[in-house]
């Protein structure tokens, strides 16, 4: 019952939010606008046998923006039942994003300029898994360089063009979560917990002229370690590595529809996804 309370308010909120268009769908909105991934769905049906299906989904409405902020109220489900150990989260909350821009010069002629961009996330999390509620403060952030040097070449978050048809990009990004658990079947479960995040992306795009950086090879990284934990569970270090591959169907713009398949080892404990491997085909779509 509680499951499909959860599944009516965000089809609701998506119908709702579809009239405008400050309406944004993705993955998660913990981290910010310029590394956000798309959402996934994913669906299997055997003759004989359960159905399973995949929904990595945020949906969010962003309203008061400007070049220098951006205020978004959004909720989220991720709910997986193609893995062995599922997956059944539900979040709302609201997010606010801050860029900060500054410009320098490596030469007389040009100048250059970097972004710092500040995303905070508060929210409330349901984990239908192990029936616990709790309350998570994530904050993110990220440095952007537009440069015409050669330094351009080297430094993260820029299309690096190695050749013609061969250019890569790696985006490095750290992030703060915090997360109390307000209840718990196990008293000894409720309580507070700090981590410290590490976060890695590396996309290698081959034959990028002629296909027009539509295929992509990635590796994802999101190494976690708990700075502060009152819970009777020990996290201590965890991680979840993702790799595979994603061909863009259509894109205008930031709106995207890929297909995509990975290989994931690891665990996300803020989103409920406990410990393990799998791989994953899903179509991906972000507005």
């Amino acid at each position: 019952m509680m499951k499909r309370k959860y599944i009516q308010i965000t089809i609701c909120f998506l119908f709702t939010s579809l009239a405008h268009s400050q309406f944004k769908i993705r993955q998660s909105f913990d981290s910010g606008e310029t590394k956000a991934e798309p959402a996934e769905f994913s669906y299997t049906k055997p003759n004989d046998g359960k159905e399973s299906y995949l929904v990595d989904l945020a949906l969010g409405y962003d309203f008061n923006n400007s070049d220098t902020k951006s205020y978004t109220l959004f909720a989220e489900y991720h709910r997986n039942t193609l893995i062995d150990k599922e997956q059944n989260s539900f979040q709302t909350g609201f997010s606010y994003e801050l860029f900060t821009n500054a410009t320098f010069s490596l030469d007389a002629t040009r100048k250059n300029s970097h972004r710092s961009i500040f995303n905070v996330t508060a929210k409330y999390n349901y984990n239908d898994i192990d029936t616990l509620h709790s309350a998570q403060l994530v904050a993110d952030f990220t440095k952007f360089y537009n440069t015409h040097s050669w330094l351009g070449k080297i430094i993260p978050h820029n299309n690096i063009t190695l050749c013609k048809e061969f250019a890569f990009q790696y985006s490095p990004s750290i992030s703060l979560e915090n997360e109390y658990v307000i209840n718990a079947p196990i008293e000894t479960n409720k309580g507070f917990i700090m981590r410290g995040v590490g976060n890695l992306f590396v996309g290698l795009y081959p034959l990028a002229n002629t296909l027009n950086s539509k295929l992509e090879l990635f590796f994802n990284i999101h190494e976690r370690y708990d700075l502060i934990n009152s819970i009777s569970k020990e996290e201590r270090n965890t991680k979840l590595i993702e790799t595979g591959a994603n061909f863009t169907i259509l894109s205008n713009r930031k709106k995207s529809a890929i297909l995509g398949a990975s290989y994931n080892k690891g665990s996300n404990p803020l989103k409920g996804l406990k410990e393990q491997e799998y791989v994953i085909v899903a179509l991906k779509v972000r507005l």
